[in-house]
């Protein structure tokens, strides 16, 4: 379960929420594929360029920490390249859970 703080924005009058922001930095670094250890770089970034007073991570234990807490919650699936039937596949292969994939465009 997500703690409610998370639904809160990263500091007074943000427009995203500390969720959210988790969420950007981890896109941000798969999408630019950077490896892990440019984390801590990014950290020290945003919070140079963010107020004092705001919610995101201070350090790299609580970055892993959300997403290691989060993920153990979380059912893993594959979906069907074809036509993104879950089910389908779990028919096919005769498993119940597996890593969660999607078509790529």
């Amino acid at each position: 379960v997500i703690d409610e703080k998370m639904f809160e924005p990263i500091y007074k009058d943000a427009t995203i929420t500390v969720c959210g922001a988790y969420c950007a930095i981890m896109e941000f670094k798969r999408s630019c594929r950077l490896p892990f250890t440019t984390i801590p770089m990014l950290l020290q970034l945003l919070q140079m360029i963010c107020p004092g007073e705001n919610s995101l991570p201070k350090s790299v234990y609580m970055f892993k920490k959300f997403f290691r807490e989060q993920s153990s919650s979380y059912k893993r699936h594959q979906f069907c390249a074809n036509c993104g039937d879950i089910w389908k596949i779990k028919k096919l292969v005769g498993i119940k859970h597996v890593l969660l994939t999607s078509p790529t465009l």
